[in-house]
């Protein structure tokens, strides 16, 4: 294999140790863990405020790589990063949780004995759109194995970069739906919209007016097609407008009116084609 990009994770990085021998680190191994005591203590002592694990945890398919007794011990001692952008990353027993650089939970796996060492058996990523836009299962799953391949072990493992990049461009084609939560419930975003919502909004508000908007203008336009005799034309063209008016506006007004455009658009599609989605029957039983 030819050579291969250094990661983003590695720019800078002067290694201490062979990046290549997987059971050699750079750090004692007799060193003190890191724990959620001393990253309280050293919040505190900045004035921030303290780690926040995953409030809304959602599964993904976890990294298959069987990690050695050495690499586990080296795992046990976590990682706490002096560059912001490395996560923070501790072992609670045979549980690992990762933290972005402003202190909020981004991944928590759960580790169990196999052989040939150790695997991770479950992991979870934040489910909250408000903290976090969650990525496809093959995404997170490279994406936590890169960060503990490299900002923990320091290794390169030019399988996994690759696999990882595969994945990155994968996904900047655009995923098939993003799930929003709206008062408590799942709402599935489909593609035409999903880009735009990953793209996000200048704060959580204008999200949430987005989200909330979305599911009125869904349940509004699907009752105008199935009580009404509404046709999916009537509906299309009010939601040109609505979309027109947007583009006209700021803020609030204009998160709003995307939301209810992009709300109508999806039920007349459904419609359209005969297909009931998990909103509309969530909608049609209420």
């Amino acid at each position: 294999m030819g050579e291969v990009e250094v990661w983003d994770y590695l720019d800078g990085f002067d290694f201490s140790v062979d990046p290549h021998d997987w059971d050699k680190f750079d750090t004692n191994i007799e060193a003190e863990p890191l724990t959620r005591d001393i990253l309280d203590d050293r919040a505190r002592q900045m004035g921030c405020a303290p780690v926040q694990t995953l409030i809304k945890p959602a599964p993904f398919k976890a990294p298959r790589r069987i990690w050695s007794e050495p690499q586990m011990e080296r795992l046990h001692l976590g990682q706490l990063p002096l560059m912001t952008r490395w996560p923070i990353i501790l072992m609670e027993d045979d549980r690992l949780l990762t933290f972005s650089d402003f202190g909020n939970g981004q991944y928590e796996a759960g580790f169990v004995q196999c052989d040939g060492g150790w695997t991770i058996a479950r992991a979870w990523t934040e489910g909250d759109p408000s903290i976090y836009t969650r990525h496809p299962d093959y995404w997170e799953s490279a994406n936590l194995e890169r960060q503990l391949v490299a900002c923990v072990l320091k290794k390169i493992d030019p399988d996994l970069e690759a696999r990882f990049r595969r994945a990155e461009a994968r996904h900047l084609r655009g995923p098939s739906l993003v799930v929003i939560s709206v008062d408590g419930k799942d709402v599935d975003l489909p593609a035409m919209f999903a880009q735009r919502y990953c793209a996000g909004f200048s704060n959580i508000w204008l999200e949430d007016a987005y989200r909330r908007s979305f599911v009125t203008g869904y349940t509004d336009a699907l009752a105008a097609m199935a009580r009404d005799g509404r046709s999916t034309n009537d509906v299309g063209h009010a939601a040109q407008r609505e979309r027109k008016k947007s583009q006209k506006s700021t803020g609030f007004d204009s998160a709003q009116r995307a939301g209810l455009a992009d709300g109508a658009v999806t039920a007349a599609v459904e419609f359209r084609a005969g297909q009931v989605g998990t909103l509309t029957k969530r909608c049609l039983s209420e």
